[in-house]
């Protein structure tokens, strides 16, 4: 029996739908991330099937199944609800660079699930039960597949995050045993046990926190690891103050919202969510919150691995300071897991001069000596080199890179390397320290007086310095790139030590990558960024995963966090992470870290 199809219309108003993100509730929470294919895909079906286009729908069949079911539409009745979508689908890049489409595709579901499944129809027909369970099924599956942090997590992981930012734990004025006294006090109300918290350190400034979620025992337990301390940050710098907690345009701004407080939140706010629900996990899960990894002389994971080695002692370790989604206008394009970094080194330029009078001045200047040399450093480019991580890394990025940068990217993979290209690919920051060490001038000091001829003038340079080579290396190529007999380049240790000759040793080999850490990776992060490459990569920063791994502790840097390439702002001005972004990574480290310890 065939069906004519009569005219329905909805009898809610257009205004009481809800077009925008502030208008859901528990729908929205659990679909807030969705990705651009999947949104772009919704709206053509919407489009095609909806509006009564039929007649230049790509989908006409499915538009004719629809009548023949006996669904029509007044085109009149849709048109406002059309626009406005179609308002939405096209801000949505705008409004949330993190996600495109995280609107439009939400607002189209809700949208699509009240008028088939709740919403009643005036007229002589309305939709078959059958039909509108299929639509609910579909919902339903929908929302699993994209389900997101319920409310509770999100406040907790939002108030340890203020909680973390707004303690001051830079090395000159900050507490960094505050911040770890506040975090052993939050497992205490969490349930931890009393022995299974450690707030120990050198010093009463410096000390560390080290917790443990016991497991069944059945595989050697799993560090995980991140710092407390942060850069120095100058109110008079900021638009905003560092050290408190903003949320604004859809960011949070503050010290270490990207170095690395956010991350230390998420662990903590992990094992405290995995605490509650009970969850025993096949190893022992420890969590170690430390001090000076961004400077000072009291480097929490060095000490603890000389002095307490035993509460830190696990088969690998999960560094949160790096890995990660990068972004390119809004599209996740990777999804980094680091396995190797560069060499952190800095050196000392240095320039003296028996000074006089400024009335009677002289060529021979300290400063201006030191400004030479600078602008010499400035200069000179490390020769291009990659390793077998980096080229790695260049040979997958191709696959899915914009057509200029994929060719030049094979260019430079060619033996020998196009050096055009190559030119090209380092106008790009992130490009150019991976493919070169890098040195770069970072503080500044000369003069005693303004009336007196400068009697010494120094600079620091900062390396990053390639794997393969030493610090002791980079110091003499600088000598050579400095040439000038009055301008000493020495060597800045760990501790601050200044020496002639720098240290020897050199980045530590890339860890073989573990099955137990790759294919949770790969499979949440094609759950929650579906079509997005795990691709191990090496850190153009440093961490102290140098003290892990020399110590014979498999380190890999992992975490969530979705950052615009042209974005990142640590150690940098108005740091910031955007709010979907974290809270998007909150849960994706609670699920990817209950892959890990799961068999």
């Amino acid at each position: 029996m065939r069906y004519r199809a009569p005219k329905v219309e909805l009898t809610r108003s257009d205004a009481e739908l809800p077009l925008k993100p502030d208008g859901f509730s528990s729908a929205h929470s659990v679909m807030v991330m969705f990705s651009a294919n999947a949104a772009s895909f919704l709206w053509k079906m919407f489009e095609d099937a909806m509006t009564l286009r039929f007649a230049q729908a790509k989908s006409a069949g499915f538009a004719k199944k629809l009548c023949r079911a006996g669904i029509s539409f007044d085109k009149q009745a849709f048109s406002s609800r059309h626009s406005a979508l179609s308002g939405i689908f096209e801000s949505s890049s705008g409004e949330n660079a993190d996600n495109p489409g995280i609107w439009s595709a939400s607002s189209l579901l809700v949208l699509l699930f009240q008028t088939f499944a709740f919403i009643p129809f005036s007229g002589t027909f309305s939709l078959t039960p059958r039909l509108r369970c299929s639509v609910l099924c579909i919902f339903c599956l929908t929302v699993s597949a994209f389900a997101q942090l319920d409310g509770q997590t999100r406040q907790y992981a939002h108030d340890v995050f203020k909680q973390l930012i707004e303690i001051n734990t830079t090395d000159s004025v900050g507490n960094v045993t505050t911040a770890a006294e506040a975090m052993a006090q939050r497992f205490r109300d969490a349930g931890f046990a009393a022995s299974d918290i450690q707030v120990l350190g050198p010093n009463d400034r410096k000390r560390n926190m080290v917790v443990r979620l016991h497991g069944s025992g059945k595989y050697k337990a799993v560090l995980l690891m991140g710092h407390l301390d942060v850069v120095e940050a100058h109110r008079e710098d900021w638009t905003t103050d560092p050290f408190q907690f903003i949320e604004k345009d859809g960011y949070y701004y503050g010290r270490g919202t990207q170095d690395m407080k956010d991350g230390d939140a998420i662990m903590v706010t992990t094992l405290v969510r995995m605490k509650k629900e009970g969850f025993v996990p096949d190893r022992d899960i420890i969590l170690a919150l430390t001090a000076d990894e961004e400077g000072g002389k009291s480097n929490g994971v060095d000490w603890l691995i000389k002095n307490h080695r035993e509460l830190i002692d696990a088969e690998f370790v999960l560094n949160h300071d790096g890995g990660g989604i990068t972004l390119e206008n809004g599209k996740p394009v990777l999804m980094e897991l680091d396995a190797s970094e560069k060499l952190y080194a800095d050196f000392r330029l240095t320039s003296t001069n028996p000074g006089g009078h400024s009335s009677l001045p002289v060529p021979d200047n300290a400063i201006y000596h030191l400004a030479d040399a600078l602008t010499r450093v400035q200069q000179y480019q490390f020769p291009f080199e990659l390793n077998e991580v980096t080229r790695a890394y260049y040979e997958r990025i191709a696959a899915t890179a914009a057509p200029q940068r994929a060719s030049d990217i094979k260019a430079i993979l060619k033996t020998p390397p196009d050096m055009d290209a190559v030119a090209r690919l380092s106008k790009d920051a992130v490009d150019n320290s991976t493919m070169h060490t890098t040195c770069v001038a970072t503080r500044l000091s000369g003069g005693h007086a303004n009336n007196a001829l400068p009697q010494m003038a120094q600079a620091n340079i900062n390396c990053r310095i390639l794997p393969g080579h030493s610090p002791e290396e980079v110091r003499k190529v600088l000598e050579q790139v400095v040439n000038d007999p009055k301008v000493k380049v020495q060597y800045v240790g760990p501790l601050g030590v200044v020496t002639d000759h720098a240290a020897e040793r050199t980045s530590y080999p890339p860890p073989a990558l573990r099955p137990e850490v790759m294919k949770p990776l790969e499979r949440i992060t094609a759950e929650m960024w579906p079509g997005t490459p795990v691709i191990p990569s090496m850190s153009t920063g440093a961490s102290d995963g140098v003290y892990t791994n020399a110590a014979g502790l498999p380190t890999y840097c992992v975490s969530g966090e979705a950052i615009e390439r042209t974005d990142i702002r640590a150690h940098g001005k108005d740091e910031r992470i955007p709010v979907a972004s974290f809270d998007r990574a909150v849960e994706f480290y609670y699920r990817f870290l209950r892959a890990v310890t799961t068999e």
